[in-house]
């Protein structure tokens, strides 16, 4: 039997995609194994901000501050309005909606930041697997939005 020469794959790299070439891979030509744009990610945020569209641009700056305080995080942004939020500021965008959630709740997050009071939204963070989490929850006893932290707290 011939010897099969293992492929080194970085599924932590920032522009992989699993299912699919990767942007530098399709666009360049370059392959894992000595990949110059290879960017490791450290952890993986998701924001769920559904909101209107003034309340949505208002939680960007949010943005800065999570790339400065979490050098080579991922982010996901879950929200109503996708096409408002910068794109070359956030790694993933998702508009909300079952498909969304439902692969949302399948995968793990390193933070999850809900800046929403709509059942959904709490309901979700309740749902998602990090072990960071902040901003509002749905208590499980009468549905309720409610702080996931407390006030002056981390």
């Amino acid at each position: 039997m011939p010897h099969l020469q293992e492929t080194v794959v970085h599924p932590d790299c920032r522009h992989f995609r699993g299912d699919l070439p990767c942007r530098p891979n399709k666009t360049h030509g370059y392959v894992c194994e000595s990949c110059p744009v290879y960017a490791p990610v450290s952890s993986r945020v998701l924001i769920i901000k559904l909101g209107a569209i003034g309340d949505v641009i208002r939680t960007t700056p949010l943005l800065r501050r999570l790339r400065q305080e979490r050098p080579n995080c991922f982010i996901t942004w879950l929200t109503h309005t996708p096409a408002i939020l910068p794109q070359a500021e956030v790694d993933e965008i998702l508009k909300f909606d079952f498909a969304s959630a439902l692969q949302l709740q399948a995968r793990q997050f390193d933070v999850v930041i809900n800046l929403d009071k709509e059942k959904e939204a709490c309901a979700l963070l309740n749902t998602i697997q990090a072990p960071e989490k902040f901003g509002y929850a749905l208590r499980p006893h009468d549905g309720v939005a409610w702080p996931q932290n407390q006030p002056g707290g981390a």
